[in-house]
């Protein structure tokens, strides 16, 4: 993964996304309102075999965003100097 100068070699975004040690994970979901302005809101996930997996219920605004408009950007950071992140 690469941005700007920062980049991750994939086992370190596997170590990063994972959590180490694991512990609960959050991460900024982003969708696009009908509008087309942004809705960012903070999800808990599980990364497991190189997947991000969010629990959502169907009914939420969230959802239907999502559904309505799959385009999505997933931020996840620490929470600790220094700041690591990745943008997916």
């Amino acid at each position: 993964m690469r941005f700007g100068s920062l980049s991750m070699t994939q086992e370190e975004l596997d170590t990063f996304l994972a959590g180490t040690p694991p512990k609960p994970c959050y991460a900024n979901v982003a969708s696009v309102r009908r509008d087309g302005s942004p809705m960012a809101v903070p999800l808990g996930y599980l990364y497991e075999d190189g997947w991000i997996y969010f629990s959502m219920n169907p009914e939420t605004s969230g959802t239907k965003r999502i559904r309505r408009d799959p385009r999505v950007c997933v931020t996840v950071f620490n929470d600790h100097y220094p700041v690591r992140f990745a943008i997916i």
